[in-house]
């Protein structure tokens, strides 16, 4: 058998292409002025509640409106929360796909340089790390899909506590002092 020349791992990178499994957006991108208005909202109303004497300050009218309010504010925030951490919850699939198919492209690649007699020095970890690198930009933007749905969450249960806190709070004081 001749040997025509030795293929390696330079060779499978110029000739594997890999492409998006989807539409990638960044945070920004993501998340709208509304969704960060939103939040701000959220923010202002338990802001109040930061200052000591906020006891003193707000009557329980004020302190219930502000119960409703946050409330229905988290309503929006969990229909973001939803849509979010749907599409992050894909991440790891879609990334696991796109890296499969670059194996499997580069394991058909190597059979077709060994047929045309070419020398392979290429491993099993060389193509797994090509799968990775190849896949880098997917994997940041997803990863910036993550970011903004882990935003997300986390205000969705910050808010989430604080109404819990502040629904307990209106009901041990409404039993003291009349609405």
């Amino acid at each position: 058998m001749v040997i025509n020349s030795k293929k390696t791992i330079t060779d499978f990178d110029t000739n594997i292409s890999v492409s998006m499994p989807m539409d990638l957006m960044a945070p920004t991108e993501i998340l709208t002025v509304e969704d960060y208005t939103l939040v701000k909202n959220m923010f202002d109303i338990t802001n109040k509640y930061k200052n000591n004497t906020w006891i003193d300050d707000m009557s329980l009218i004020e302190m219930s409106a502000d119960l409703l309010h946050l409330q229905a504010l988290q309503i929006s925030n969990i229909e973001r929360f939803g849509v979010l951490s749907g599409y992050a919850d894909s991440i790891e699939d879609q990334l696991k796909i796109a890296r499969s198919k670059i194996r499997i492209n580069a394991k058909a690649l190597k059979q077709k340089y060994e047929d045309n007699g070419d020398s392979v020095s290429v491993t099993l970890d060389d193509l797994k790390d090509l799968s990775y690198t190849k896949t880098e930009e997917i994997w940041y933007k997803l990863s910036q899909a993550k970011i903004a749905a882990d935003f997300v969450k986390s205000v969705y249960y910050a808010i989430r506590d604080h109404v819990t806190m502040l629904n307990a709070t209106i009901q041990r004081l409404s039993k003291v002092e009349p609405i």
